[in-house]
């Protein structure tokens, strides 16, 4: 299994449950392998959560940069409507990634 199964997995239960909630024999469950093998790829599941949740970070900063870039001079009224928009929209396909955030910031805050 690739990296990206791994992570795909991961992001799934981590949303669904929770950073606590979910454990490494769950992920290696889910992707169909056993749990030392995950370790061949992340050192621990803080390593783990980690990768997932910049995968997310940085696809979310790539699509707004990539909303900027295509405003040119817009002005200032409607930037702000592209940039709802997009976000809107890519909250609408990604709901694992936006319930990935929301529990970062109201759980994981007190690390």
């Amino acid at each position: 299994m690739t990296i990206q199964t791994i992570k795909q997995v991961a992001l799934a239960l981590f949303a669904e449950k929770g950073y606590e909630g979910t454990s490494l024999s769950e992920i290696a469950a889910g992707v169909g392998i056993k749990k030392p093998s995950i370790y061949a790829h992340f050192s621990s599941k803080d390593h783990l959560y980690i990768s997932v949740f910049e995968d997310v970070f940085y696809r979310y900063i790539s699509l707004l940069e990539d909303a900027y870039k295509q405003m040119g001079h817009l002005p200032p009224e409607q930037k702000l409507y592209t940039y709802l928009l997009t976000t809107c929209k890519h909250i609408a396909r990604h709901k694992m990634e936006l319930t990935l955030f929301k529990r970062t910031i109201f759980f994981r805050l007190l690390i």
